[in-house]
């Protein structure tokens, strides 16, 4: 089990993490400073303990970790956060004189967020920063307010939550919370009461099924909107039913103007048996899917040879025709240039000219004489197209050819006979007018060449 955020993760996905393993973890303290510096871009974390009567400030975790666990109360800054009518406040280092040793680097300011406020004692979290506190959004302040009420829990000893109370914890203000909170998130959240009626359904709900919030909550059965099929629509009353669970389902529901979405839903039961819903559009993924499926059986089953190669060339992928008609199995061109499969029989010029048509159109297509495995020269059909990304760089290349030896072969066979009389094979008067008519191009290329000049040359 890993408790400590992960780089690329949305904040309440690193504090959703936290809640699900930190009663698992005896240290928590330490991991809980360890999240806010991480989430809240903090230089240092201190968790605080206060004791009004005392005076006296008690570290119980920090981040990066300091030896020292006792010291003197900073009087003037911790009283000021102690009266603090604010969630969170602003106070300069001169407020803590007592961390000043035990800082690294210069601190430019503190943020200080009571977690606890009682008659005789609190806890503090105190973030620090070497430079520009920066001001909490809505989605980091939330998160505050989400980590104090689980901090009351466990330094508290608490079953009531404060404004969070876990008795007196209706599904109503859970739904404000969620609201507030997930009203502007981007990924669909909704909620239904035991009647199937819609109490909760945010801005991207808005977005993707066109339908407001007002016109949703109003509506006498919301679901049967979504999913006019009555089997469907059973099925969904069906998994409602099914109680709460984290795992995510597939289902198609209907956007205003028909279209039929692929949506994944999961459904998280409140205490009063009310129902929130957590979903993602995936009706482009898996139409991506669906086309890279078209595609990759379109590439096993061609006739047709497929090379691709990547941007510096190099051989990454071949289907099975290309072995049928090279010889070479994937493993043995993979990495390797194209060159592996050169004849010879074409000078640099050629070469040239198919890369500039490559890099001024994105694709040439003509004929190549190639060489096989055994080291038989065919000719091929080939056509080269450059595959690139939204911008303009060359992902790959892709080669798509046929053998048209058999094609060589009867052209060659069809011009024999065209050339050659059929029953005595002598060359027929086609043929010499051929021959004649290149006899006098050549001979007309010399100036002024005289006539028996050019008889002679015919001749010849």
């Amino acid at each position: 089990m890993d408790i400590d955020p992960k780089v690329g993760t949305s904040l309440f996905e690193n504090i959703a993490n936290f809640l699900d393993l930190a009663d698992s973890f005896p240290d928590w303290e330490q991991h809980l400073t360890r999240l806010v510096v991480s989430c809240y871009d903090a230089d240092r974390a201190y968790l605080v303990r206060l004791g009004s009567s005392s005076m006296q400030l008690s570290l119980v975790a920090s981040y990066p970790m300091i030896s020292q666990h006792a010291f003197p109360m900073a009087g003037a800054g911790c009283l000021r956060a102690w009266n603090e009518k604010e969630f969170y406040t602003r106070l300069l280092p001169s407020y803590f004189p007592e961390f000043i040793d035990l800082d690294q680097g210069p601190i430019n300011c503190y943020l200080v967020v009571p977690l606890s406020r009682e008659e005789q004692d609190g806890i503090l979290l105190l973030l620090a920063y070497e430079k520009e506190t920066p001001l909490l959004n809505a989605e980091q302040y939330h998160g505050l307010r989400i980590i104090s009420a689980y901090v009351r829990r466990r330094l508290q000893g608490q079953e009531e939550l404060t404004n969070f109370g876990v008795d007196n914890f209706s599904s109503q203000q859970i739904l404000n919370l969620i609201d507030e909170i997930f009203d502007f998130a981007p990924i669909m959240i909704d909620g239904f009461n035991r009647e199937g009626q819609c109490i909760l359904w945010n801005k991207e709900c808005e977005r993707v099924f066109g339908w407001s919030a007002e016109e949703i909550k109003s509506h006498p059965v919301p679901l049967s909107v979504f999913y006019p099929d009555k089997e469907q629509y059973q099925d969904v009353i069906s998994g409602f039913s099914g109680g709460s669970g984290s795992i995510f389902r597939e289902w198609r529901p209907r956007t205003r103007d028909g279209k039929q979405l692929v949506a994944i839903w999961a459904n998280v039961a409140l205490p009063n048996g009310d129902m929130i819903c957590i979903g993602h559009d995936i009706t482009e993924q898996k139409m991506a899917e669906n086309q890279r499926r078209l595609t990759a059986s379109v590439f096993e089953a061609s006739y047709e040879g497929i090379m691709i190669t990547d941007a510096n060339n190099r051989i990454c992928d071949v289907n099975p025709a290309f072995t049928r008609i090279t010889g070479y199995v994937k493993d043995d061109v993979i990495g390797y240039a194209p060159s592996l499969l050169s004849s010879g029989q074409h000078d640099r010029s050629f070469y040239t000219s198919i890369w500039k048509a490559l890099s001024e159109k994105d694709s040439w297509k003509g004929e190549v004489w190639n060489r096989r495995k055994n080291g038989e020269i065919y000719p091929q059909l080939l056509s080269i197209s450059v595959v690139r990304d939204s911008q303009e760089k060359i992902l790959h290349y892709v080669a798509v050819f046929s053998d048209i030896t058999n094609l060589k072969n009867h052209e060659a066979e069809l011009k024999y006979l065209a050339h050659h009389d059929a029953l005595t094979k002598v060359p027929n008067r086609l043929l010499f007018a051929e021959y004649l008519e290149k006899a006098l191009a050549s001979a007309r290329k010399e100036n002024d060449a005289p006539p028996k000049k050019w008889t002679r040359s015919i001749l010849t």
